[in-house]
């Protein structure tokens, strides 16, 4: 029996892509598991930037939290100490817990808003000290230091976020 090479020879093409076939399908075979495993570390590194991405954000979201809370209780130990100057404690005592606050207010304050009434309520009863009014307060003083410390809790609740409809009972 002689083998023609020839085109006509239907046999011969037949029995090359049998001898083929088997390796044609193990290479596409083979490129599957290939495309399957590029295909799985791309989803893979996608998820895990997801995953950092989200946890950049919780960690950015605490932060701020945190910074928040550290500005309102700054804003509520300077009420305080105005509150204490206004009603009459001018004892050095009082005096340098004033200076510390201020302080404290004017590092962690982020609006200027915050940081000018600040400095007006704190004139105010810089003044008012160095008048050496102790214990009299007149009602044009008081009217005006309600003003002032009206005007540092509007800027306050705006740097803090907080609204009307915030403040209300939800009942």
């Amino acid at each position: 029996m002689e083998v023609s090479v020839y085109r006509e020879d239907p046999t011969t093409w037949l029995d090359v892509l049998a001898v083929f076939s088997p390796l044609l399908g193990a290479l596409i075979a083979v490129g599957g598991v290939i495309a399957t495993i590029i295909v799985h570390k791309r989803q893979e590194k996608d998820r895990q930037e997801h995953e950092r991405m989200l946890k950049n954000a919780e960690l950015e979201a605490a932060r701020e939290m945190r910074l928040r809370d550290e500005r309102r209780e700054a804003y509520i130990a300077y009420m305080a100490v105005c509150d204490r100057l206004h009603g009459g404690d001018h004892s050095p005592e009082a005096r340098a817990e004033l200076r510390k606050t201020v302080a404290l207010v004017e590092l962690v304050a982020t609006s200027e808003e915050v940081q000018d009434s600040v400095r007006v309520l704190t004139n105010h009863l810089i003044i008012r000290i160095e008048r050496g009014e102790t214990e009299t307060v007149s009602t044009q003083d008081e009217a005006a230091y309600r003003a002032l410390l009206e005007g540092f809790r509007r800027a306050i609740r705006q740097d803090l976020g907080i609204t009307r409809t915030a403040m209300q009972d939800p009942a």
